[in-house]
């Protein structure tokens, strides 16, 4: 740790590694939208579990990808201060590459102006960030809280053949935890919570409204949740929805997967009981005892619409698929992408940026970094105070001192006075040190 902190301001780093990350979500979270409107409308035909699986893949590549977005920034920190190789494009550079067509090279430049424009607001976003992020967790906290609650508090014991019951159903869907049966004055739609010692709770009244059969196709459907380990799946869901509410891609996606572990409870009760109508009746008459449940416990009725969606389905064998409003907004965003996309292609945008920077004369034979004339500046300056030990690093977004990041003033000033074509990209680093 104390090598890290020598190298660079692990505060400045990791500011800069967070606002990156969120910035790059939301073009990442577009593709993420597009894939799982595909799964949504390619996939009508598949069943639950597939669909299931191929959103849950897709939320998860999505999270893979943030990860080495936000490694690979911090990566990119630590390794700009220990190289020592200048990157310069020239004007003739340009010409060329616009001359055979787009590159890699010209495609990072592009939106390095595009995403270093932003850089200067990493403080405040990030900050914006974690303080709604710590909100949002809390009241996370406040419904593992209201969990706990229901596990504990306001238990009624029940006649033991309703635990023999659950004791079959489990045996005959594959559950292998021991689960526990219990009547609630605390619920008020059947839930199950837990993951290691599951609970499987009933509003008080509710078994003696229900049929034997219904109360059965009922359990089926909370102990699948066990089965599948939807509790912890649903716990880590819902702190990805936490850490990315900024971005409607991720929490439409989330919701998707919500619905669709419900229709694959559902799949596993009515195969498990054989009826659908029974099902369905059952889940009308919980309806009639549903209120509002902790977020974080497994209930069974859901909201109202996606209740009547997963009784159509069940019915009807009709898959949801995309609204028209959901239509629009992904047509809108494959749009925006793809004229963003030919926009940088056809003009990149380092033709007709305005420069920053006034117009200076400068010698063919000059070098593109006069890098002894700004330690010389910075020294003036009392910014560099040991000639003999500094690390020294200047890009098109900031200028580090020793891993602290300087004032913009300072950094123009620089760019301005000794940095030839100061537009081009650039990633100047310089190191002395004397043993």
């Amino acid at each position: 740790m104390n090598n890290l902190l020598n190298n660079y301001d692990f505060t400045d780093a990791l500011i800069s590694a967070l606002g990156n990350t969120i910035l790059h979500s939301l073009w990442q979270g577009v593709i993420l939208a597009v894939l799982g409107g595909l799964v949504v409308v390619l996939g009508k035909h598949l069943s639950s579990a597939l669909r299931y699986i191929l959103l849950v893949g897709i939320l998860s590549a999505f999270l893979l990808s943030i990860i080495a977005t936000f490694a690979g920034t911090i990566l990119l920190e630590r390794t700009d201060f220990t190289s020592t190789e200048t990157t310069v494009r020239s004007p003739e550079e340009v010409l060329t590459h616009t001359k055979s067509g787009l590159t890699l090279d010209d495609v990072y430049e592009q939106f390095s102006y595009i995403f270093g424009s932003f850089r200067d607001y990493y403080g405040f976003v990030v900050l914006l960030w974690f303080i709604v992020v710590c909100i949002k967790s809390i009241r996370m906290c406040v419904d593992l809280y209201g969990v706990f609650r229901l596990k504990n508090n306001g238990l009624i014991a029940t006649d033991m053949r309703w635990q023999r019951l659950v004791d079959r159903i489990c045996k005959g869907i594959g559950v292998t935890q021991r689960v526990t049966f219990h009547e609630s004055i605390l619920a008020k739609t059947p839930l199950i919570i837990g993951h290691f010692k599951p609970l499987v709770l009933f509003p008080i009244g509710l078994v003696t409204s229900l049929s034997v059969e219904q109360v059965e196709a009922v359990l089926a459907h909370e102990l699948a949740h066990v089965r599948r380990n939807d509790f912890i799946i649903n716990l880590v869901q819902s702190a990805i929805e936490i850490l990315f509410f900024f971005n409607p891609a991720v929490i439409w996606l989330s919701s998707l997967i919500r619905a669709e572990r419900e229709n694959c409870c559902d799949d596993i009760a009515v195969a498990y009981t054989g009826s659908k109508s029974l099902y369905v009746n059952a889940l009308v008459q919980c309806e009639e005892y549903s209120m509002s449940t902790p977020h974080l416990a497994l209930g069974l009725k859901g909201d109202r619409g996606t209740l009547i969606n997963r009784i159509k389905r069940l019915l009807k064998k009709e898959r949801s698929t995309l609204n028209l409003v959901e239509r629009l907004i992904l047509a809108v965003c494959l749009s925006c992408t793809m004229v963003v996309g030919i926009a940088i292609a056809v003009n990149p945008i380092s033709t007709y940026a305005k420069s920053k920077y006034q117009d200076n004369k400068w010698t063919q034979d000059e070098p593109r970094v006069q890098g002894d004339k700004i330690v010389e500046e910075l020294i003036k300056m009392e910014l560099i105070h040991d000639r003999k030990n500094f690390r020294l690093r200047i890009t098109n977004e900031a200028l580090y001192i020793n891993g602290k990041r300087q004032p913009e003033k300072i950094h123009r000033h620089i760019m301005q006075r000794y940095v030839k074509n100061p537009d081009h990209r650039l990633d100047f680093t310089q190191t002395v040190k004397t043993d």
